[in-house]
């Protein structure tokens, strides 16, 4: 039976199946066992079981899985040293190249997303930043210099010196955490302004609105939108008179609060000359987005020096279709053109 010959509730029951199987043979550790349309997640640490999730629910699965993951980091992951790291996801790559034909099967049913995407690993490049971090971090313990790595060096938490391993994660956080989050928004920035000629026209003829657009472009596009997994420490009472229990995953879903009346006004109205946007695309509270500034840095000099050179463009003829991926909100193959 071929995907056009399915009926909607079946190909949607099939495809939450398949993301689950797929996450059961990625994830081994975290899926314990399958019964009757229901699985297990369990504690890799302990084995203990930590929930059961129906298995045609994808949300429901993806707060499993990510409960699970949580664990699994702060019992196991964070305690290996960088190269076990490494170990593991080389031994998941050469998973998947292995088994190439099977994943194939369920590249178009795993949300229209190939699952070489949903691990892109780049394993290679990700060892040469490691290896060149811990040499770099021996380096500065005998030659001390005015750079961040001999500020962790000398950093202490409590009394206690970071670790090499500490400062090798951090660094590597630092290279990665904000690459994909401004080069995705990028796109998104700027497909909003090629279909848009008349915002685009407000930031090329006065540059100093750049700032509050890039305030409002991350309002309206919200790089992730769907927010993480969080556990509620604490019962809550929501305003809408809903009640969340101590220890439940909940997801803060910022792109919708980033539309929310009762926040902004006039929300679904892109306004470049907004006094007030109080967005909320980096989080909040003690997990707001720790590169918020670089990030808007790198946004506002985007904008500032490509409408400087580039005042008129459009997305191509017969690239007029965009496609929002799941993940960081993005425009794949974004393909404008200009005089």
């Amino acid at each position: 039976m071929t995907p056009a010959s399915l009926s909607t509730s079946d190909w949607q029951a099939r495809a939450a199946r398949a993301r689950f199987e797929t996450r059961h043979f990625i994830d081994g550790k975290y899926v314990d066992s399958v019964a009757k349309g229901r699985f297990t997640v369990v504690n890799p640490a302990t084995g203990a079981p930590l929930c059961e999730v129906s298995a045609g629910t994808s949300q429901d699965i993806d707060l499993a899985v990510a409960a699970a993951k949580r664990t699994f980091y702060s019992r196991v992951w964070s305690r290996m040293a960088p190269r076990d790291r490494m170990a593991v996801l080389a031994a998941f790559s050469r998973l998947i190249e292995e088994n190439a034909e099977r994943f194939s099967l369920l590249d178009t049913l795993c949300m229209g997303k190939p699952i070489n995407d949903m691990m892109s690993i780049d394993v290679p490049a990700a060892a040469k930043n490691f290896a060149y971090f811990g040499e770099l971090i021996d380096k500065r313990r005998v030659e001390p210099a005015d750079d961040i790595i001999t500020r962790f060096l000398n950093a202490e938490i409590d009394g206690v010196k970071l670790s090499s391993e500490d400062i090798l994660d951090i660094a590597f956080l630092f290279l990665i955490a904000g690459l994909d989050t401004v080069s995705d928004s990028l796109t998104c920035f700027f497909a909003y302004l090629a279909t848009h000629p008349d915002h685009r026209r407000q930031i090329v003829e006065n540059p100093s609105l750049i700032p509050s657009a890039v305030e409002e472009l991350l309002r309206w596009e919200s790089p992730v939108a769907g927010g993480v997994p969080r556990m509620a420490t604490q019962d809550v009472d929501l305003p809408s008179g809903d009640k969340i229990s101590s220890g439940t995953a909940v997801v803060v879903n910022y792109g919708a609060a980033n539309v929310d009346p009762s926040g902004i006004a006039d929300p679904l109205e892109v306004r470049f000359d907004r006094e007030v946007n109080p967005h909320l695309a980096f989080g909040a509270g003690v997990h707001r987005c720790l590169g918020s500034h670089l990030a808007r840095r790198e946004l506002r000099i985007t904008l500032r020096e490509w409408h400087r050179r580039i005042p008129d463009y459009r997305i191509k003829p017969g690239h007029e279709e965009l496609e929002y991926p799941p993940g960081l909100r993005h425009v794949k193959d974004l393909t404008l053109a200009w005089p």
